[in-house]
C-alpha cells in the first residue's frame, strides 16, 4: 500500500481559470457600475426563458 500525494500543479491548472474569471469580474466592477447591466441582462434571460417555455408549450 503506497502514499497518494496531491498533485499540487493540477490543482492549479485547474482552479487557474475560475481565478482568471474572479479577476475580470474584479476589475471589470472597478471599471464599470454593474448594476447597471444587471437588470437589462435579467430582461434578456427572462425573454428568453419564457421564448424557450413557449417553445416547448406549442410543440416546435
Amino acid at each position: 500500500m503506497s502514499a497518494t500525494t496531491f498533485d499540487r500543479f493540477g490543482q492549479v491548472i485547474t482552479v487557474l481559470p475560475y481565478l482568471w474569471g474572479f479577476a475580470a469580474a474584479a476589475a471589470l466592477d472597478h471599471v464599470i457600475d454593474i448594476r447597471i447591466f444587471f437588470l437589462p441582462a435579467m430582461a434578456c434571460v427572462a425573454a428568453v426563458s419564457a421564448g424557450l417555455v413557449m417553445r416547448r408549450m406549442t410543440g416546435r
